[in-house]
């Protein structure tokens, strides 16, 4: 009888120990989710961002601010499910969000106007005359304004905000998306500069944490 107790309390705490395990394991694999999607936000934003520039004469939009919500972009993609803090919407003062939230239906003899973005093209003009690097930072990534989609690997479109190991996600003008660990970070932007000296773009220094 006491055996069969034991029995009964070893096979219960088996079953709790297995329980714990697993909810352990479904906690990190959730957190490495969240992560890896914030890698597929980037690489999803960089695909809208090449869409305008198939219809653009090859160039990049000046800023991802520009970007209309459609079929081919969410501004909800600008957003790191890591929750960091520092996200933001303004574009020299000017609020974002209502141009890239508007969805136009073009629809014949639908009486609907779309949002007068003159307001906001002018505020990126002016961000981009006021700021001394090709760099801005825009809902929760930082982004380069690259004049050309040249669809080149070497050059760095943008990258996320680093993990508690200070790893990013990088996404390139190919619209490849890779985890770069701390000490590969200096090596990245070295052969970005050489491919920018390539096309004859200016050179970017090395991106602290404070760009």
């Amino acid at each position: 009888m006491v055996s069969g107790r034991i029995f009964v309390i070893t096979f219960a705490l088996i079953l709790i120990g297995a329980a714990i395990a697993s909810t352990l394991v479904m906690i990190g694999n959730s957190g490495k989710a969240r992560e890896n999607q914030a890698g597929i936000g980037l690489e999803k934003v960089w695909d809208a961002a090449s869409v305008w520039a198939t219809t653009h004469d090859g160039d990049y939009p000046d800023h991802i601010a520009l970007l209309r919500k459609s079929r081919y972009f969410d501004p909800k993609w600008l957003d790191d499910p890591r929750d960091l803090p520092g996200i933001t919407w303004t574009v020299d003062n000017v609020d974002a969000r209502p141009f890239m939230d508007e969805e136009v239906i073009l629809e014949a003899g639908a009486d609907r106007q779309p949002l007068d973005r003159a307001p906001l093209t002018e505020a990126v003009k002016q961000q981009i005359a006021q700021r001394g690097s090709p760099i801005y930072f825009f809902g929760d990534y930082w982004f380069v304004q690259l004049p050309k989609h040249l669809k080149n690997e070497f050059l760095i479109f943008g990258w996320s905000q680093p993990d508690d190991q200070g790893r990013h996600f990088v996404a390139f003008d190919n619209g490849e998306v890779r985890r770069i660990e701390p000490d590969q970070w200096q090596e990245i932007w070295e052969v970005d500069a050489r491919a920018r000296a390539e096309v004859g773009w200016e050179h970017i220094e090395v991106p602290t944490e404070e760009h």
